[in-house]
């Protein structure tokens, strides 16, 4: 699936050759010399190179961009490197330490597969998501001091535009919360400024979700987290392309047309780092180490190597790119720079809901590994016990190949057959098939939802199978980057299973392997104490009857607090008439006739307000309240009336009101 990297992968092994003979020849002619990296070498004295020296390179090359100086240039060449995090998941150096596990990297690419993202749409010769109001404003990652968090700002403004498109909300979400609480930083003490990517903020995203920026604001350096209240949650993201992408054109005109602005990668150089203005362009290929967002295109845009360019937002505040299509965005020549490699983009969310519930064993989500038989299919199974009464309506998975093809069923009972195997039994709900297109996180709805009992286990077992001839198509909690500690953050749960042929599984993962199969589940938001108050109309004169119909109902399990109050701001008061309790259970209505006497020598605006509250916080449960005006002298029957001298004689009325439902308790 990744086909460039081998040939990058070939193309390093050669280099080694060729130093190696070097160093024989250098050896025999007894002199010690120091062979830098070519492209190392080159980007060194590029980072060196002064404004004017990159313009002028820039204009001999024949390329169509301006450079200026930014707050990113006038770093130390230290500080101006940590700018750029982004890290690919990379194929392990030593052999793999199962034979029934591959890393992706290894996998055949489905060469020609049509992916969900080519639906039949023909792409406009330009598109600007930032002119539709669906991005939202230009952020700086680098602020107050230099970090490498690219691959969380990529991943929070593409999440936020697709928020903007689904709601018409510009959001801002807290990309501090997600360097500080992702799984990698909390548990592992993994410094988020020294880079990530797509995989890992998915993870994130999925297992808990984005907050408000307000919450928890960036600071650029590693914080404590803050368990923020979460705002949305990723259930879809999709793969778009790999390493391969900068060729990909179409793929991601159509990606951004269906789900809107993406992720992506870049190579960024010393010019980049520079922009100023112009479509930025640059040729050689080296591997990308920058995330941005894509949100737009002009296939009219004129660069050294034809017309075309991509619209991006970049994360370096509106300092840099000041003369470009927006302050902080650019113009990137479509193929340069290998923008477009690692594109991916989230195709689904939802509000987060205190009463739903995602079930996971796979701590560290999908890091590029796989298991399997060395056949095109594999059955996975992970076992769960809820703990409350609730219900299961999703399965969730990574597919880590195009074009796979999926069963899914639901199971009561765990079968112990002895020497270590397991059958599943009870069937629950019905099996459901479904077909992905692209890689990436899938949340399937169940067409027949299912109960569960706290305390009772349930069994998600998924038969996974390829159609690109990749043998390993179940995801694993696996990671070898020693940069990021999986071995001393992953734990095994001893729930994941695994079978070739579905009859017989047994149990997955020591060391701290899991299973990538999710489950989801919503509970029914329990019954809230209500309340209603009117009255049969607004304006009231002496001798008429007010009736106030009063609805109460407490459907909870335990008594709630009823609160009367009388108040009026023509007369400046607020008084407490009646305090009493509401038993659990309790449920009725009153219609209460009020004689209207002689309250006021004035008229006066009041409402009666009544509430239910809990009886050990105070919190409000429920509220409601009636207004009304009190007319006299100005009723013409009621002109020849003698005036008031006390006011507000009948507020015993509320009283008696409170008491009628304190005795129907």
């Amino acid at each position: 699936m990744k086909t460039k990297q081998d040939e990058k992968n070939k193309s390093k092994a050669k280099t080694k050759a060729i130093y190696a003979v070097l160093l024989l020849v250098v050896l025999a002619l007894g002199v010690l010399v120091a062979v830098p990296s070519g492209a190392a070498a080159e980007e060194q004295t590029a980072e060196e190179k002064t404004i004017a020296e990159l313009q002028q390179e820039i204009y001999e090359q024949g390329y169509n961009y301006t450079v200026a100086e930014n707050r990113i240039t006038r770093l130390p060449a230290e500080e101006r490197a940590a700018v750029c995090g982004y890290k690919p998941l990379k194929a392990p150096e030593d052999p793999v330490p199962d034979e029934n596990i591959r890393f992706v990297a290894d996998a055949p690419s489905s060469q020609g597969a049509k992916t969900e993202a080519e639906a039949e749409v023909r792409a406009p010769s330009s598109y600007d998501a930032m002119a539709l109001g669906f991005v939202t404003p230009v952020k700086d990652q680098s602020y107050p001091i230099p970090c490498g968090s690219c691959w969380i700002f990529g991943a929070t403004a593409e999440f936020e535009s697709d928020v903007a498109i689904g709601e018409g909300t510009l959001l801002d979400f807290a990309e501090q919360e997600v360097g500080d609480c992702n799984i990698w930083s909390s548990v592992g003490g993994y410094d988020f400024c020294d880079g990530g990517n797509a995989f890992m903020t998915t993870n994130f995203f999925t297992k808990h979700g984005a907050a408000d920026e307000a919450c928890h604001p960036y600071a650029a350096t590693p914080q404590t987290c803050q368990d923020c209240p979460i705002l949305k949650k990723v259930d879809n993201w999709r793969m778009i392309t790999g390493s391969s992408g900068e060729s990909q054109i179409t793929t991601i005109k159509n990606a951004i047309l269906n789900y809107g602005p993406v992720y992506s990668t870049i190579y960024a150089n010393a010019g980049f780092k520079a922009y100023n203005s112009g479509v930025y362009e640059y040729w050689e290929a080296n591997e990308t180490n920058h995330a941005i967002e894509i949100i737009g295109w002009d296939d009219s845009k004129v660069h050294s190597h034809g017309t075309g360019a991509w619209l991006i937002k970049n994360s370096w505040g509106t300092d840099w790119g000041t003369a470009g299509p927006y302050p902080g965005c650019a113009w990137v020549a479509y193929g340069a720079a290998n923008l477009g490699d690692y594109t991916s983009a989230v195709t689904g969310y939802n509000d987060f809901n205190t009463d739903d519930e995602i079930f996971y064993h796979d701590e560290c989500g999908w890091m590029g590994w796989c298991t399997g038989y060395g056949t095109p299919t594999a059955y996975g199974a992970v076992r769960f016990t809820p703990t409350q009464d609730t219900t299961l309506t999703a399965v969730d998975f990574w597919a880590v190949d195009p074009g796979m093809q999926y069963e899914i069923k639901i199971f009561d009972t765990r079968n112990a057959v002895g020497s270590g195997k397991y059958t599943f039994s009870s069937q629950l709900g019905t099996t459901q098939t479904v077909t992905t297109n692209e890689p990436g996180y899938y949340s399937v709805p169940l067409t027949t939802t299912v109960p569960l009992t706290a305390g009772d286990d349930f069994i998600v077992q998924v038969k996974a199978t390829t159609t690109t001839g990749w043998g390993y198509p179940a995801p694993i909690d696996y990671c070898t980057d020693s940069d990021l500690n999986w071995a001393g953050i992953a734990t095994s749960s001893g729930e994941s299973y695994v079978s070739p042929d579905g009859t017989e599984f047994e149990k997955y993962g020591t060391g701290g392997k899991d299973l990538g199969i999710r489950a989801r589940a919503e509970r029914e938001a329990p019954e809230e104490p209500e309340i209603s108050v009117e009255t049969d109309k607004f304006e009231y004169c002496l001798g008429e009857t007010m009736e106030i119909k009063i609805a109460v109902s407490n459907p909870t399990s335990s008594p709630v607090t009823l609160k009367w109050f009388f108040g009026s701001p023509t007369l400046g008061v607020w008084l407490p008439m009646y305090v009493g309790s509401l038993p659990a259970g309790y449920a009725n209505t009153f219609v209460v006739p009020l004689p209207v006497e002689k309250w006021s020598e004035t008229p006066f605006s009041a409402v009666w307000y009544v509430d239910l509250q809990d009886p050990e916080t105070g919190k409000e449960l429920a509220a409601d309240c009636a207004c009304w005006s009190y007319a006299y002298p100005y009723c013409p029957k009621c002109e020849s009336e003698p005036k008031l001298t006390q006011p507000l004689e009948k507020i015993a009325a509320g009283r008696e009101i409170g008491e009628q439902i304190k005795g129907s308790a």
